[in-house]
């Protein structure tokens, strides 16, 4: 809950935030044990109790396999979702972000960081002091950006972001889908297991009543495992609930839990429909949106998103793709945006460039005078973006800083920061050219 929801970013005493920050990650680690022995002990204890004594002994020994087999199921989903969400990399910022602003140099926008929508703006975090793309926010816990952050899980010790988001939301439906499927034999069998407690613990009740118990069919030990994973599901089911119902319905709209709260535009990422939002977080539709794995085939690659500027229905499909075919269609002269790119990127200061503008659902490009109208190459930096990845790939080198780049790293970050304050100070413009 608000626990989990540390604020991301912020100033105060640097030495109570440290120690705060200590006793978060200490704790965040207990409840990750204790979440991660809970699921064990009910998986265990379920099938070797429940199924494999209590129920055979009570003459229900119909439902044994149709139990284990769903059971079983999902809790084994559950545990690889719950590893999957702890241990991947939730979305830090990548190299290839960093090496790219370095290559971009003058033709990144940079906006200073708000507490309200602000899309297609890459903006300064105040922790890193760096650059750092639309929906990305700093961690305090973590100490990085991470992008599409939505809060840091005390659960599973680990931000909730834009590479495990999913694996979070099936983490919480398999475990609560694994709480219904526990309460489903402990709960009608909570009467024989008390009175099973009664006639084990009372010789005069063993011998007024003989039962499974008397018998020695089965111990108080039996008993109590079963009335514990009636507790357990309870408090299980109770918990998932709370977490279904604030994060299931924010996925759907395609919101984190950050940007809830922002009021200043309608959610400019609203992709239109329940199921375009979830893919965005699952990836295109298929059978990958039920395990836990990497989408195969995912929408966005948690630097640039589709969206519109209204904040209506945006374009559905791949914006890394859209964005490929952009830099790709020919102008009116024949020469594609990636011909005018390389052209430009020659030159010092850049006069004109292409960027993505959204008409309903269609996208076309069009030449922005950087001088006359700095707001409209907000977007330009995605294009640069998708240019200086395909560049990599088609050489076949990592990312990092070009050989023979005009700009240095250090001379470079200065006038990064520097472009951030006079953003600061002048907070109508929507973006400050370096």
């Amino acid at each position: 809950g608000a626990l989990g929801r540390l604020p991301h970013e912020g100033g105060g005493d640097q030495e109570a935030m440290a120690l705060t920050v200590t006793a978060f990650h200490w704790a965040s680690q207990a409840t990750f044990v204790l979440a991660l022995a809970a699921l064990v002990y009910a998986g265990t204890t379920y099938n070797t109790v429940v199924l494999d004594k209590v129920l055979p002994v009570l003459g229900q020994e119909i439902f044994v396999l149709p139990l284990r087999v769903v059971f079983n199921a999902f809790w084994a989903l559950s545990i690889w979702s719950f590893l999957r969400a702890r241990y991947s990399d939730p979305g830090i910022v990548p190299a290839r972000w960093q090496a790219f602003v370095v290559n971009a140099g003058p033709a990144l926008p940079i906006a200073p960081a708000r507490k309200e929508w602000q899309p297609r703006k890459a903006t300064m975090c105040m922790q890193c002091r760096f650059p750092r793309p639309e929906r990305a926010h700093h961690c305090t816990l973590c100490g990085c950006c991470v992008m599409r952050y939505d809060h840091h899980c005390p659960w599973i010790n680990n931000c909730v972001g834009f590479l495990n988001h999913k694996f979070f939301i099936q983490l919480s439906v398999y475990t609560w889908l694994t709480g219904i499927l526990t309460l489903l034999p402990s709960v009608p069998l909570l009467p024989a297991c008390i009175h099973g407690l009664v006639a084990g613990t009372s010789e005069v009740y063993k011998d007024l009543e003989p039962d499974p118990w008397s018998r020695e069919e089965l111990s108080v030990g039996d008993a109590v495992v079963v009335i514990s994973l009636a507790v357990l599901g309870v408090i299980a089911c109770m918990l998932l609930y709370t977490v279904l119902r604030t994060h299931l319905p924010l996925a759907m709209r395609n919101l984190t839990s950050v940007e809830d709260f922002y009021e200043n535009m309608p959610n400019p990422f609203n992709q239109g429909s329940v199921l375009a939002n979830l893919a965005q977080t699952f990836g295109a539709p298929g059978p990958d949106w039920l395990v836990p794995v990497r989408p195969w085939r995912p929408l966005s690659d948690g630097v640039t998103y589709a969206c519109t500027p209204e904040g209506g229905p945006g374009d559905v499909g791949d914006a890394a793709q859209a964005c490929d075919c952009l830099l790709e269609r020919p102008d009116a002269n024949g020469f594609a945006a990636s011909e005018r790119l390389d052209s430009d990127r020659e030159s010092d200061e850049p006069s004109t460039l292409p960027f993505l503008s959204h008409d309903g659902s269609r996208s076309t490009t069009a030449s922005v005078d950087l001088e006359s109208d700095p707001g409209e190459g907000e977007e330009l930096w995605r294009f640069r973006y998708r240019l200086h990845e395909r560049r990599k790939q088609a050489a076949g080198g990592s990312p990092g800083h070009e050989p023979g780049s005009p700009n240095s790293a250090p001379t470079l970050l200065k006038g990064l920061w520097s472009s951030f304050w006079r953003g600061r100070k002048h907070p109508n413009n929507r973006a400050v050219w370096l």
